[in-house]
């Protein structure tokens, strides 16, 4: 039942971390649940979108449901380049994560440099079978992957299509796994 879900989010102790694996709750339908866990998030919990959300979310819609958290994220740029790992996102533990991948992601721009933990660097390019590496440009300002501080908790994204390993073990550590 609805109240049942929401309920989860208020128990003692709270659940440790939220995985969002899909882009329902980014439309009207499941506003009750979103208000909720940008909640439990403001009070310590950590929430994290992965998995198919990038796949299924669209851009107006992902800056609305980025708003309830206070972040000002936005769609970037759409296809595979190497990202590499940002040493400056101090919100997380990176002993588990590589120095860099390639991962075919939507990437998110406005992201503060701290909140970024998987960005291109200047060598990264285009990867395509269809497309030459020059392409379009690789924004480097751009960021895969982003953990940050809401409230008391924490709130993250991994933009990857593919769910990649070394995206799955992002997902990991921000779940604190």
């Amino acid at each position: 039942s609805e109240s049942a879900g929401l309920s989860n989010l208020t128990t003692t102790p709270p659940p440790r971390a939220v995985f969002i694996q899909d882009a329902a709750l980014a439309y009207n339908g499941f506003a009750m649940y979103t208000r909720a866990l940008v909640q439990y998030t403001r009070n310590g919990g950590t929430v994290v979108v992965g998995w198919d959300f990038a796949n299924h979310v669209m851009p107006p819609e992902m800056e609305a449901f980025f708003k309830q958290w206070d972040l000002p994220w936005k769609a970037g740029s759409y296809f595979r380049t190497t990202f590499h790992r940002n040493q400056a996102n101090s919100a997380i533990n990176h002993v588990d994560l590589c120095d860099k991948y390639s991962a075919e992601s939507l990437s998110l721009r406005d992201v503060t440099p701290e909140h970024a933990l998987y960005t291109p660097s200047s060598a990264s390019h285009v990867e395509s079978r269809v497309f030459p590496e020059d392409f379009c440009p690789v924004d480097v300002k751009e960021t895969a992957v982003a953990f940050a501080r809401v409230g008391k908790g924490f709130f993250g994204y991994s933009g990857d299509v593919n769910n990649e390993v070394d995206s799955i073990k992002a997902h990991f550590a921000m779940l604190g796994l």
